[in-house]
């Protein structure tokens, strides 16, 4: 209705009394239009109303065993009528005396009523899973309805109920039971707690016996026990535990999953230890209780432990743990035999990560037992260390050095980080954490060093710990270093769900390590120091050597990382450095042959075409630098161009000393012509060594001048191909070239004559071709061509066995 019609209405309303109502013609007509719509309007008639419900419900060890009934109106033909959670289970249905059926909806079971009136449905049903442990407390899903009664029976006595969204009407006691009737309104369903009275009677009949495990811990001013108590129902049943607490003792903590709550009580003379429990008891129940006592005198202590009350004491083993700052020794051990540590439960053993001194068993009763200790001398510890460094420096040709380091810093105590730069380097920046800071200089004589101020790391307790995958670590590794024992990598799968296996650990990512049951850990969080720094140096020449080093820092490294970037330009053919190199590696004659022979088949493939195999050298390069940048180099830095061709080294605990790398260089452009002046020479000394051959023999030339020439060529050039390569293969070529001039001529000239003689004779049959023989002979040749010609590496040095073996056997040779 607008809001002309309504005031219309309320005018004639507070004007009827008068008898005569004057209206305008137009607002007349909206009455009339708005009197018609609320005539003509129908409400919806809803498909059912729910009169009465009422569950009768029963909670055994988390399980609700019930029966609900509704007393329904419907008003159409085959309503929908929803009834209970879905989570169900349901024993039987009764739709007005007659059996039922119920279908699962979305969210509860649902019946269809296929006529209108009033209706009584009737479900039993089950809902929960049997638990030896429950939790006092019940949840029910429900449609909503009017106020709900609900007549509920609970497995204990002495309770207290609280019913969400609703009240307790009644609340008794029937034997070891307790009924309820309650009532709450629709909601989301029937929702009830209850909690047991802390008036616990300790009259009913019971018999417990208990066993304990007990660990001593031994700090510079008190004795820390823990006891682990197991109490057993031999008849009877409980719903609280007590312990005897000796003079001097203070229990600090006591832990278990079926404790309500604890306290401690004075009664007489002795004090007390009462532990209330969830709920009854009639098997076992553990407890542990953390205590501790002071120091009878500053070498001496006697060990007292929380002793189990009313029940008796069948096992106790008692261990000693080892502590870093003491030396612990037995004074006194009364009621107990000595076993080995390794010997005790299993549960004891778990109860600390510190190896196990001493171990006891008594049967009956708690030892007596004393210690003494003896303190140790204390060592200076490292106030700081450098978990990571990694460094970038660009080598420009023209004569700068650009270098800047990343460190990852734990610090304890220390205010500075020393420094002392590379000659003549100046700082362009230095940031900690991102934020920029101004570093100071202290000048001792001729010593200048760079102070780096520094931050006090933060303690993180708890929570996981985080490693970085190295190169060789494997996951019985990480297991062996982090737990003790190579047969925990399970633990670290599970920690990480992008690790399912070994081959999972890429180099450089970080993995989390859980820690251990019981463990408490203590971390310090390292932050990150940022420098960077130039050094003008003389420009490169064509050829010669150069010395790169590092700032000398006052505090320990545990892992280096230097990326060298040198120009492009330049060939490096030697580095010298105390870190190890993990690229552009110079491996020895032999281990080199070994590689020839394995990548040879790879080499095919470029050579011979390889269809979609063949890759551009220059592509795979890219590729594979690419790939190592993923997995090596997981923290690039790149705040200044990196230009240049990258090396890599590397280093573990670096200490006290400068990381330097020596390299000696030569311009690429002169290679070209180095290979070529070994190819050049080689074709000369074989020539003139062939040439001696044939002319002298075999042995006269072996013996001569030109043989020792040949051989000091071959050295020079297995030395010099060691760090220019390309020098070995073009060495081979020339000394093939140099062979075939003396070698093949002669052999050409008789293969010639031999032709034109058969041809003027006609002696030549063809025939003779196709003998069986003669078609083997030619497969073997064509066989030994092809698998040279498809792996040329292997052509330059068969060629070279073939020529010397022509040149041997050939018929000149006296």
């Amino acid at each position: 209705m607008g809001p002309a019609p309504l005031s219309v209405l309320t005018l004639l309303v507070a004007q009827a009394s008068a008898g005569e109502v004057v209206l305008p013609l137009e607002q007349w007509l909206e009455v009339e239009k708005e009197i018609t719509r609320l005539e003509a309007y129908a409400p919806d008639v809803l498909p059912h109303a729910v009169r009465r419900r009422t569950l009768d419900v029963e909670f055994v060890r988390g399980v609700l065993f019930g029966t609900v009934t509704l007393d329904v109106d419907t008003h159409t033909k085959d309503a929908v009528l929803p009834l209970l959670d879905r989570a169900a289970s349901l024993e039987s249905v009764t739709i007005d005396g007659a059996p039922g059926v119920l279908v699962r909806g979305p969210s509860f079971y649902e019946g269809t009523i296929a006529k209108p009136g009033r209706h009584r449905v009737e479900v039993r049903f089950q809902a929960g899973r049997e638990q030896a442990r429950f939790e006092r407390a019940l949840a029910l899903a429900l449609p909503r309805a009017p106020v709900s009664r609900v007549n509920l029976v609970l497995p204990e006595r002495d309770v207290d109920v609280d019913v969400e969204r609703g009240v307790v009407d009644e609340l008794r006691t029937d034997g070891k039971k307790t009924r309820a009737r309650l009532h709450f309104t629709g909601g989301d369903g029937l929702r009830v707690r209850w909690r047991r009275r802390a008036t616990h009677d300790v009259a009913r009949a019971r018999e417990m016996e208990a066993a304990a495990l007990g660990l001593v811990r031994l700090e510079p001013e008190l004795v820390h026990t823990q006891a682990v108590l197991t109490y057993t129902m031999v008849a009877g049943e409980t719903d609280r535990v007590e312990a005897h607490i000796p003079d001097g003792v203070e229990v600090t903590a006591v832990e278990g999953p079926a404790i309500l709550q604890w306290y401690t009580e004075e009664r007489g003379a002795k004090r007390h230890l009462v532990v209330l429990l969830k709920h009854l008891v009639d098997d076992k129940v553990q407890i542990v209780v953390g205590a501790q006592a002071p120091l009878t005198s500053p070498t001496a202590a006697e060990v007292r432990f929380v002793t189990p009350a009313d029940a008796t004491l069948r096992d106790a083993w008692v261990a000693v743990e080892g502590r870093a700052g003491f030396h612990l020794e037995v004074s006194k051990m009364e009621g107990a035999e000595a076993v080995r540590p390794r010997e005790v439960p299993e549960q004891l053993a778990n109860l600390t990560d510190k190896p196990l001194l001493f171990a006891y068993r008594a049967r009956t009763a708690w030892p007596s037992l004393g210690l003494v200790r003896t303190a140790n001398h204390e060592i200076d510890l490292t106030q700081a260390v450098i978990d990571d460094l990694w460094v970038s420096t660009v080598l420009v040709e023209q004569g700068l050095e650009v270098t800047k380091m990343r460190l990852y810093v734990r610090n304890n105590t220390r205010q500075y980080l020393s420094m002392r730069l590379p000659e003549g380097a100046q700082v362009t920046h230095a940031m900690i954490d991102g934020a920029p800071f101004l570093p100071a200089v202290t000048r001792e004589a001729d010593d200048e060093r760079l102070l780096v101020p520094l931050r006090q790391s933060e303690r993180i307790t708890g929570g996981q710990r985080r490693h970085r995958i190295r190169p060789g670590d494997t996951l019985g590794g990480l297991s062996l270093r982090y737990f003790g024992t190579s047969d925990r990598w399970d633990a670290i799968i599970d920690a990480n769900p992008s690790v399912y296996g070994p081959e999972d650990l890429v180099v450089g990512e970080v993995v989390d390590i859980p820690n251990r049951a019981g463990d408490v850990t203590f971390e310090e969080s390292n932050f990150v120091v940022e420098l960077a720094y130039k050094v003008e140096t003389g420009a490169l020449t064509r050829a010669g050597a150069r010395t790169t080093r590092l700032p000398t820092l006052d505090i320990p490294v545990m892992s280096a990382t230097w990326h060298y970037y040198f120009p492009q330009a330049f060939e490096p053919l030697r580095f010298d450095s105390n870190l190890q190199q993990l690229s552009n590696i110079r491996y020895d004659p032999l281990r080199r042959l070994k590689q020839f022979f394995e990548h040879v088949e790879v080499i095919d493939h470029a050579w011979a075409g390889g269809g979609h195999l063949y890759e551009n050298i220059l592509e795979s390069r890219k590729i594979i630098f690419q790939r190592e940048q993923k997995t090596r180099v997981t923290e690039a830095l790149a705040a200044f161009p990196l230009v240049g061709r990258r090396y890599r080294f590397e280093r573990v605990l670096l200490e006290h000393e400068p990381a330097v790398v020596d390299v000696v260089y030569v311009e690429r452009s002169l290679l070209p012509w180095l290979r070529f002046a070994f190819f050049a020479l080689f074709v000369f000394v074989a020539f003139r060594l062939a040439s001696h051959v044939r002319r002298e023999g075999l042995v006269p030339a072996l013996l001569s001048s030109v043989s020792l020439t040949f051989l000091a060529a071959a050295a020079l050039a297995v030395f010099v191909g060691h760090y220019v390569l390309g020098v070995h293969r073009h060495a081979v070529l020339g000394a093939d070239v140099g062979l075939a001039l003396v070698v093949l001529p002669p052999l050409m000239s008789r293969w010639l004559t031999a032709a034109r003689d058969a041809v003027r004779t006609r002696s030549l049959q063809v025939e003779a071709w196709w003998r069986p023989r003669r078609i083997v002979k030619i497969a073997v040749v064509a066989t030994v061509l092809s698998v040279l010609l498809a792996y040329p590496l292997l052509l330059s040095t068969a060629s070279l066995f073939g020529l010397v073996l022509l040149l041997v056997t050939a018929k000149e040779v006296r």
